[in-house]
């Protein structure tokens, strides 16, 4: 209604020669544009048929939009405000998402989303957004939609933390169906139901990958400004069932992003308890860092707040606040608070994962905050979070979104200033204080294992508590991601065993396969056994559980009767993941890497060997049949035994997967008795 309601008045203006404002057209043409629902008589998975009929091979999830910056985008450089770059984001990731869903989409999270250069008046944005996988869960959300933010300060502890709901908003819970937790809803691009129902079915749950490049068209060049996944819910009319297409990746590279895209979903789930693990094991004590000749603010000097009034004009295309511009108006404030710390024009470079949390439509006051809760040598952490209340004398507020921001502020040669440092106040602000630096931690854990190639990762990377959920991301990716290249290459066949190799990147990889009969829940449970391994594995001596992660993750020390070139047995410590099967068609997963642990140092006795990437993966091919493969990324000290038996010099290789088919047969009717007894 509200599109239409905005079509209607610009026609008049037109008619008027009324010189109609750029953010009401912008409305208007991005409202029509995104509004992608069917109608009712109109069969979902029919209109989705005729979408990808017109578009051919292309993906029919793509949504390109390519901007020119124009004055009226940039900030007090001249470069695109990042405010106007977040509302380009969001709308052209909704747009895809609504492509796929064929219906209103809500944005429940974004990651992490590190900006790589910044974008000058005059070049062209160019943003391309797909939907990378979509999951099949349920939540179930009781309480109040509408709660009142509660802290024993008068700024709120949720300013500035990732809490759960319960923590800002003591009348709402979420009670999580099938493991899966997500956020209360924003509201932008979601209608709600009359009195927003506290009770919702089921959801299709997909996440949408976005790639941000600028093109100067005087010189041709193009360049990346950052990569973004974000995590959408549709929803049908009243709160229905919406039925998606399975999402079939083409491309080589959307294998991959299918294939991992659910080991970022389980990394973005434990942020938070990342982030409470890595405080509980810290000093409680704020240790203030000492700097040479630098000036101490205190925070409280950078605190900002700022109200805004939801018009028209700032609503999406089904009337809530269009959360672009909620994003927008917080990296208004959160750059005026990193402005009153070094009395300068700072430059955001990353902005923390967030969650939306609840809605927000037109007529709201949104009240945003800010402030500086640490500033180390070359950057900032800004803390910012939104607040809506529907009347203005109303004295319950709700809790919008909360984010945090790393500035840093550029000198003549675009090189990083040393900053002021911050004194936090007393109790909220010392916590606030300690809790950025853990979240530095993390982003830099997160970036030197996550976001790095595999060609650029260190074979053994030390493990710790606060890194364990990117090690093992790292792990299971990096499989996955071998599973999916597409260039894999026959060697050797021998019986019922394949060895296919795949060389890349320096790489040499090989894969052994074969069919067994055994159901695929059996072969993986007793494949992610890797204590059993020494019965069926000649080059297996012992493997020593040394620590349980979680449920699915665990750390061995693995001895090998495999002699290094120092004459000496080898020994290993194996970080392994296993992972059940997300959707139907995806394998089980167990994968393996190299980590080091100060309780296991090399010892004299051996050589201390390391795998970079390897594991099992396994397909179901009937009830009582399935596909083992075994991966393996080779490492120099591996090469030779690898090369020897690829050429057909040896058949170890063979050797050893048929005494593997022989340990599945012969342990599956014990492992189906101890179910049993289970």
């Amino acid at each position: 209604m509200l599109s239409f309601f905005w079509l209607r008045y610009l026609l008049k203006m037109v008619k008027g020669n009324i010189v109609v404002p750029e953010d009401i057209l912008s409305f208007c043409c991005n409202g029509l544009q995104g509004s992608t629902s069917p109608p009712c008589t109109q069969d979902t998975g029919e209109q989705q048929e005729e979408a990808a009929g017109a578009m051919g091979g292309h993906n029919p999830t793509e949504v390109q939009m390519s901007q020119l910056v124009l004055p009226c985008h940039s900030n007090q450089h001249g470069e695109l405000s990042a405010g106007q770059l977040l509302k380009w984001i969001d709308t052209a990731a909704c747009l895809s998402a609504e492509r796929h869903a064929g219906c209103p989409c809500v944005t429940a999270s974004m990651d992490d989303i590190y900006f790589e250069h910044t974008i000058s008046v005059g070049q062209v944005v160019n943003i391309k957004a797909k939907v990378n996988r979509a999951f099949n869960s349920s939540m179930e959300l009781r309480g109040c939609a509408v709660c009142s933010a509660h802290s024993g300060s008068a700024w709120g502890d949720a300013a500035f933390t990732h809490a759960p709901a319960a923590a800002w908003a003591p009348n709402c819970s979420l009670s999580p169906v099938l493991g899966f937790k997500i956020p209360n809803y924003v509201g932008h691009h979601y209608a709600p139901p009359a009195a927003f129902s506290p009770l919702l079915p089921q959801e299709e749950i997909f996440g949408v990958g976005i790639q941000v490049s600028y093109e100067d068209l005087c010189s041709g060049k193009h360049c990346s400004i950052c990569k973004a996944y974000a995590t959408f819910v549709a929803q049908g009319p009243l709160g229905t069932k919406v039925k998606l297409r399975p999402l079939t990746p083409q491309t080589e590279e959307e294998k991959i992003e299918h294939s991992i895209a659910a080991e970022r979903r389980r990394m973005r789930l434990v942020h938070k308890d990342t982030l409470k693990d890595l405080l509980t094991r810290s000093t409680s004590n704020t240790e203030m860092e000492t700097r040479d000749g630098s000036v101490v603010v205190p925070a409280e000097k950078t605190r900002v707040e700022s109200v805004e009034l939801v018009l028209p004009p700032h609503a999406n295309h089904q009337g809530n606040t269009f959360g672009g511009q909620i994003m927008a108006w917080m990296e208004n404030v959160a750059t005026i608070a990193a402005s009153r710390l070094c009395h300068a024009h700072p430059t955001l470079r990353a902005i923390e994962m967030f969650h939306f949390r609840g809605p927000s439509q037109v007529g709201d006051r949104l009240v945003l905050k800010a402030i500086v809760n640490n500033a180390f040598k070359n950057s900032m952490e800004v803390g910012v979070c939104t607040e809506a209340y529907d009347q203005e004398m109303s004295v319950s507020r709700r809790h919008i979104n909360s984010a945090f921001m790393t500035f840093v502020v550029l000198d003549e040669e675009g090189r990083p200033r040393t900053l002021p440092m911050v004194m936090p106040q007393p109790g909220d602000g010392e916590r606030r204080y300690r809790e950025a630096s853990a979240r530095k931690k993390i982003r830099l854990d997160r970036k030197y294992v996550v976001s790095c190639k595999q060609t650029e990762v260190p074979l053994s990377v030390p493990w710790d508590q606060s890194n364990k959920v990117y090690l093992s991301y790292n792990n299971v990716s990096a499989l996955k991601t071998l599973v999916a290249k597409a260039n894999w290459v026959l060697a050797r066949e021998k019986e019922k065993v394949q060895i296919y190799t795949l060389e890349e990147d320096k790489f040499l990889s090989f894969r052994i396969e074969m069919s067994v009969h055994i159901s695929a829940s059996q072969a993986f449970s007793l494949l992610s056994d890797l204590q059993r391994r020494h019965e069926w594995d000649s080059h297996y001596e012992s493997a020593e559980l040394v620590q349980q992660v979680d449920e699915d993750d665990a750390i061995y020390h693995v001895l090998s009767q495999t002699l290094s070139c120092e004459n000496k047995p080898q020994d290993f410590v194996i970080l392994a993941s296993r992972r059940k099967p997300c959707s139907r068609g995806d394998p089980y997963v167990v994968a393996f890497r190299s980590v080091t642990l100060p309780t296991h140092p090399a010892s004299t006795n051996y050589t201390r060997g390391e795998t970079l990437c390897s594991g099992f993966c396994v397909w179901p091919e009937s009830e009582e049949m399935s596909k083992v493969a075994y991966y393996n990324q080779a490492t120099p000290g591996y090469l030779n035994y690898v090369t020897t038996n690829v050429v057909g010099l040896s058949s170890n290789f063979c050797a050893t997967f048929e005494a593997c088919e022989k340990f599945l047969l012969k342990n599956k009717d014990d492992l189906i008795a101890r179910l049993q007894e289970l």
